[in-house]
C-alpha cells in the first residue's frame, strides 16, 4: 500500500498518531496525523477500494471515508472530496484543505480504522485496537 500523500508533505508532521491531546474528549489522543501542506495538494488512493463516505462536518470539515481490505481511510479537512464510489491504486481521492476544525494552518489529518468507521465505539482505552498509525501502514 503505498502513502495517500506525496513526499516531501509525508516526511512531516504536525500533531502525531497516539499523541496525549485534551481536545479530544473521547480518547485523550490524536487519532490520526496531521501533515502540513498546501492547499489542493492531491491525494492518492492507497491501494484499490472505494470511497463509501464523501461528506462535511464541523469538526472533520469536507473528508472522505476510503475502504480498502480491512481498513477504512479517513481523510479530513479537504479542499475537495471526491464523490462515493470505485477507485484503483494512485487515484486522486481528494484534495488537501483547511476546512473544518483546526488547530494548525492547512493539512491533511490521516485517520486509519481497522475494518470500519470505528468513531462511535472509540474511547481511552480501545483506541489503539480500534486504529493504526498510517505511517506504520503506507509506505
Amino acid at each position: 500500500m503505498i502513502h495517500p500523500l506525496r513526499l516531501p508533505f509525508r516526511n512531516t508532521a504536525s500533531q502525531k498518531y497516539g499523541v496525549a491531546n485534551s481536545i479530544y474528549k473521547k480518547t485523550g489522543v490524536h487519532l490520526g496525523t496531521d501533515y502540513p501542506c498546501p492547499v489542493g495538494t492531491p491525494l492518492v488512493a492507497p491501494e484499490n477500494g472505494e470511497i463509501i463516505v464523501s461528506s462535511k462536518s464541523p469538526q472533520r470539515g469536507n473528508y472522505i471515508q476510503f475502504k480498502h481490505g480491512n481498513y477504512v481511510l479517513e481523510l479530513r479537512h479537504l479542499s475537495k472530496a471526491m464523490p462515493i464510489g470505485q477507485y484503483k491504486l494512485s487515484d486522486i481521492i481528494g484534495l488537501s484543505g483547511n476546512t473544518g476544525t483546526l488547530t494548525t494552518g492547512s493539512h491533511v489529518c490521516v485517520v486509519v480504522f481497522k475494518e470500519k468507521d470505528q468513531l462511535p465505539f472509540i474511547n481511552k482505552t480501545n483506541w489503539q485496537d480500534l486504529t493504526v498509525d498510517a505511517n506504520k501502514l503506507y509506505i
